[in-house]
């Protein structure tokens, strides 16, 4: 009998002390900040670009598509480099310099660095920042035509995107 009530006490001891680390864990969960668990957990993409004009999603659908439910169908038609997307090869796209853009503080303009979405020159004209857009800068916050709240910007949703694409070193699986 002695045994049997020894093995009890120790699988009573190890019982309590997991429900003291399971009691430890829920209350670091509870008192962790709601942004630190969102950095934590994975986030899935809202759309993921898989390519500039390969297979799967391509990011001229993708922008296409944006402008199109942001109301601004017409793209940026009036502007001197249009919708360059639409017009220019992978190579040009990755490596080129924005067409039609000779004024401004310092041009040739690039349009992006691959690798490096945030200081890419498409990103930041969409999102009105950096030394060149929005209200400090030469351009206006692209694309130009937008007049909220009827023909929106991009939100950051809609640029993040755009932003992992390059990021990701501009992928272009199946493409030219």
């Amino acid at each position: 009998m002695k045994n049997i009530f020894g093995w009890s006490r120790v699988v009573l001891n190890l019982s309590t002390r997991w429900a003291y680390v399971a009691a430890a864990i829920c209350l670091m969960a509870a008192l962790l900040p709601a942004p630190a668990l969102a950095q934590a957990r994975p986030q899935a993409r809202p759309t993921a670009i898989n390519s500039y004009n390969g297979s799967g999603l391509t990011l001229r659908a993708y922008i296409n598509g944006i402008l199109k439910q942001n109301q601004l169908a017409e793209g940026v038609a009036d502007a001197p480099h249009g919708n360059f997307w639409d017009t220019l090869s992978y190579k040009e796209f990755t490596t080129g310099n924005v067409p039609g853009v000779e004024d401004g503080p310092n041009p040739p303009y690039r349009i992006l660095i691959v690798g490096n979405g945030a200081n890419s020159n498409l990103v930041m004209a969409l999102q009105g920042k950096g030394p060149m857009f929005g209200d400090g800068g030469t351009f206006p916050q692209m694309p130009a035509n937008a007049e909220p709240p009827g023909k929106p910007y991009f939100t950051a949703a809609q640029i993040a995107p755009i932003i992992d694409w390059i990021n990701r070193g501009c992928p272009n699986p199946g493409g030219t």
